[in-house]
């Protein structure tokens, strides 16, 4: 049985972090956390980490690469650094290239095919959790809806506010529960490597707005998820079968957005 000291949560303040935080018992640590904690964890260490603290800043100027840089790859370094047993880093989707290729966690990803820092980022933070933990378990996951998520998309559509996105935009999206349900397995059966967390069925943007009878007014950026193989995730937990416009209709039976 896990307890409150043996589990640390990196970026417990917001997002997938605080509900992790709020359905596990953990230490928190986020950007507020004074250095003599973070001191403290470091000459005792902790059973397991979950790192999910990120700089989500969607436009990075020049003015602002040193900060994004250090709240997302040199935090990672920074974290990796306490003495743990198992290290979960949560990582995303979009590290993989955007074709039309189905792309399984088996694949070496070349990294002059990511477009954008944000994944860039990730597959940095990736590179030193492989480097610095002995049997770390990467989560790459698709677009989360749970709880305290901040204005994406979906909210946007739900809500009638002008999106930036073309219809034919391609989406996918998991729960937090399915993230917390995976953890939980994966703590439990001590499972290590990368798995790809995604649902079974993308959706366009259109058919999206149509599933929920919503006529937004669309932009002309075109957004692709990808071809994501679930395969060996699916296995660990079944509940990923299920398709975008599944989690989304029950994330807004759920939630007020």
């Amino acid at each position: 049985m896990v307890t409150k000291k043996d589990l640390l949560i990196v970026g417990s303040k917001s997002g997938l972090g605080k509900f992790l935080h709020e359905n596990i018992p953990s230490i928190e640590f986020s950007r507020n956390t004074p250095i003599k904690e973070f001191n403290r964890l470091q000459r005792e260490g902790v059973n397991t980490i979950i790192h999910c603290a990120y700089n989500s800043k969607k436009e990075v100027k020049l003015s602002d690469f040193t900060e994004y840089i250090s709240d997302n790859v040199l935090l990672t370094n920074k974290i990796t650094k306490i003495p743990n047993s198992k290290f979960i880093y949560i990582s995303t989707v979009d590290v993989y290239p955007k074709d039309r290729t189905l792309h399984s966690e088996e694949e070496d990803i070349f990294i002059d095919r990511i477009k954008n820092i944000y994944p860039i980022t990730k597959i940095m933070s990736e590179s030193i959790v492989r480097k610095n933990c002995k049997n770390p378990l990467i989560l790459r996951c698709s677009g989360l809806l749970g709880e305290n998520i901040k204005i994406n998309t979906l909210v946007k559509l739900f809500n009638g506010l002008p999106l930036t996105l073309s219809s034919n935009s391609i989406f996918n999206y998991i729960s937090h529960t399915d993230v917390l349900d995976f953890i939980k397995i994966g703590l439990k059966r001590d499972l290590f490597g990368v798995y790809n967390l995604s649902s079974s069925k993308n959706e366009t943007l259109q058919e999206i707005a149509n599933n929920l009878k919503l006529k937004p007014q669309f932009g002309d950026y075109f957004y692709d998820v990808g071809k994501i193989d679930n395969t060996k995730a699916k296995a660990i937990l079944p509940s990923l079968k299920k398709s975008t416009s599944e989690v989304i209709k029950k994330f807004i039976g759920n939630n007020k957005i």
